[in-house]
């Protein structure tokens, strides 16, 4: 009976029942359990999903992504030049709350860096969509993750509401992700913290409060503080343990015995998994610990998490050579 009153309201309030995103009766369930749960008017929730714009373009690009393309193509697109210069000046404009970020959640400076070079250009990218017209596409007419994109729809809308935002405000990637360290909307309450001291957690116009919410996330999954996180490895013996996923299962001392050779020394005790990725030259092989598999936890792609370090090692790189400059070093 509530969906029937929401809809005739529509078409009195609208004069026509021609929506951008048509209230089906899966929006109008979707107003009534936001009312339930939040004490959001129906017809509020309602008419913002009638304003939504349909997104083609969010539909075309949730099955190509890009970290679903080779390694050697995603390693050229990401692990550039201008990502590691401009990583070095992040590092010493912020590194008061990139040191305090390790400090207190054990997460190496230049991880958290790299993860915002990567999601948003260190903050200085647009984002290009409005959140609300992504998950509402994604949440009505994407049926393979629908209940998810619905979900996130949810959060965004309550997280709009107890703050007294507009949610068309929220600029978003093609995936509904937001702010400078591309949070989806139910993560901002999970992990997004105030790192500034000024009792607003602003994760989409403080850096510092992105530095701080991107460690607290890391440390929730649980990194481990000064521990490694991925090492190139050459050799024989990989095939016995290709395909085991990215849990550690193997101790390095298990693949050396094997004929596995580590570009970096290593912890023989220390658990790991073994990826190979393709390249234009052929394979690699990359031996991956625990850190590695939390960095996934920020984005499922091992093709992320390893340019995420490779960025991180490129940024100290810079970094150093910036401060050597700096006191007048070579």
């Amino acid at each position: 009976m509530k969906k029937l009153i929401i809809t005739l309201m529509l078409v009195a309030f609208t004069g026509t029942p021609s929506f951008a995103v048509p209230l089906t009766d899966e929006a109008l369930a979707f107003a009534d359990r936001l009312y339930s749960k939040y004490g959001i008017d129906p017809l509020k929730t309602a008419l913002l999903i009638q304003s939504a714009d349909y997104s083609d373009k969010a539909l075309s690009l949730m099955d190509r992504q890009f970290e679903k393309s080779g390694w050697g193509m995603y390693r050229k697109s990401m692990v550039t030049d201008n990502r590691s210069n401009k990583g070095g000046r992040f590092y010493l404009e912020h590194r008061p709350s990139l040191e305090l970020a390790y400090a207190q959640y054990g997460v190496t400076p230049e991880i958290i860096a790299a993860i915002l070079a990567v999601e948003t250009n260190y903050g200085d990218y647009k984002l290009p969509h409005r959140a609300v017209d992504v998950l509402s596409t994604l949440g009505f007419y994407y049926p393979r993750r629908a209940d998810y994109f619905r979900s996130e729809l949810e959060a965004l809308l309550a997280y709009a509401e107890k703050n007294g935002m507009d949610p068309f405000s929220f600029m978003s990637s093609y995936a509904g992700a937001v702010g400078i360290p591309q949070f989806m909307p139910s993560n901002i309450s999970k992990y997004g913290i105030d790192f500034g001291g000024d009792n607003i957690a602003d994760l989409v116009n403080s850096k510092t409060d992105a530095i701080g919410s991107v460690g607290n996330y890391l440390a929730k999954f649980g990194w481990q503080k000064d521990k490694p996180t991925a090492i190139k490895l050459r050799g024989t013996g990989f095939d016995s343990f290709l395909g085991q996923g990215y849990d550690p299962k193997f101790t390095v001392k298990e693949l050396e015995d094997a004929g596995i050779i580590f570009a970096l020394p290593a912890n023989q005790e220390e658990k790991v998994n073994v990826i190979r990725l393709q390249t234009d030259k052929g394979f690699e092989h990359w031996a991956i610990f625990s850190n590695f598999r939390t960095i996934m936890r920020y984005n499922n792609s091992a093709n992320y998490a390893l340019a995420v370090l490779l960025i991180s090692k490129n940024i100290e790189e810079e970094r150093k050579r910036l401060e050597a400059g700096n006191t007048g070093g070579s």
